[in-house]
């Protein structure tokens, strides 16, 4: 099937770099072909310099976002272990379900859905609840929130510091390294701009020493994975990769690196600010605090005009003028909307084609 070319300005997925289309189409080759080997040594070398690390426990999972998180959870949580999860989105609400699921005994600290966590609440409730790890979303997509975890990493304290940052990574500034992150993951249809079906993850030399010798899960077991996928290792056959998928994150890596890194960050910031520009001009509320407003993805509210027709507006985006934007999530359902303007899609004209179609419609 042949789908129409839609502007993706929604939570995700976002448009592809050209470049990785014509990677994507290439021939295939087997996982195990000398080639093959090659670009993934380059890609756990470059997820490296993404996550800005010195670990080389870098690898792309055989799954979405979500495969990541749960990768993670299921790696380094089980009935002996207590866990402090941030919460103030649905992601952070996700990543709790998991914990309870595998075993964990979780203490959650809670806040308001669009605002960001306290760094030393949750460092706090840590000390107290003698927390192995702290898990935390650094850019909430539900929210539109972007949370400190830099800060938090300098309070963890003996805890392991676990970081979703699937909206944010090739995007927005993540040091994990400087940052005192220990384990991160995150996705490829986002800031990457590469589909959905891989999750990079990370996992620091201290951390890697608590990989559970034998997690619940085989597929997402890294006793197993990391023995074919990080280089210089055995390449002993786990489940077969989906290659095509490999070769175009490994050349979306390449023009992120290309254009250089903190570029890309800073064009992120320059685009967004450009959105909320021209959104307040249309009368939509940002009800983001600024000095936490998540750059790749904008939380806005609508005009009362529009709020009443939030969905069949959301339809003439699509359908009159092949533009995507997302719905709001939970309490923000109804009258909000997510706009993501994330890797490929972060430049200026498609701030300008997305309020001038609004534009178009109000009148």
């Amino acid at each position: 099937m042949t789908y129409p070319e839609r502007l993706l300005l929604g939570p995700g997925p976002s448009n592809i770099h050209p470049r990785v289309a014509q990677a994507l189409s290439g021939p295939l080759v087997g996982h195990l072909d000398p080639v093959f080997l090659e670009d993934l040594d380059e890609l756990s070398l470059n997820l490296q310099r993404v996550f800005r690390t010195n670990s080389d426990l870098a690898i792309a999972i055989s799954a979405t976002g979500s495969g990541g998180m749960e990768t993670i959870v299921s790696n380094f949580v089980d009935e002996s272990k207590n866990v402090v999860v941030a919460l103030n989105g649905a992601f952070s609400e996700r990543v709790a379900e998991m914990i309870l699921r595998h075993g964990g005994n979780l203490k959650t600290v809670g806040f308001p859905w669009g605002q960001a966590f306290d760094p030393e609440k949750v460092a706090k409730t840590a000390k107290e609840h003698k927390a192995d790890l702290i898990f935390a979303v650094h850019a909430e997509t539900s929210t539109g929130v972007l949370n400190d975890v830099q800060k938090l990493g300098s309070l963890k304290g003996d805890s392991l510091l676990a970081v979703d940052c699937v909206t944010s990574l090739g995007g927005v500034a993540f040091e994990m390294d400087a940052w005192g992150i220990d384990i991160a993951y995150s996705a490829t249809q986002k800031c990457l701009s590469v589909p959905p079906g891989l999750a990079p993850i990370c996992i620091s030399q201290r951390a890697s020493q608590y990989i559970l010798k034998q997690p619940r899960s085989w597929y997402f077991d890294l006793n197993l994975i990391t023995k074919y996928a990080l280089p210089n290792s055995e390449r002993r056959y786990h489940h077969t990769a989906p290659i095509p998928m490999l070769a175009a994150l490994g050349e979306g890596l390449r023009v992120l690196l290309e254009q250089d890194l903190e570029l890309t960050w800073q064009r992120h910031i320059q685009t967004a600010e450009l959105l909320w520009q021209k959104l307040s001009e249309l009368g939509f509320e940002l009800p983001v605090e600024k000095s936490v407003r998540l750059p790749s993805l904008t939380l806005v509210e609508l005009p009362e005009e529009l709020a009443q027709r939030e969905a069949e507006i959301r339809k003439i985006l699509l359908n009159d003028f092949s533009i995507e934007v997302g719905a709001g999530l939970g309490k923000f359902a109804g009258k909000y909307w997510r706009i993501g303007l994330m890797g490929y899609n972060a430049q200026p004209k498609n701030v300008i084609r997305l309020t001038g179609a609004l534009k178009e419609i109000m009148s």
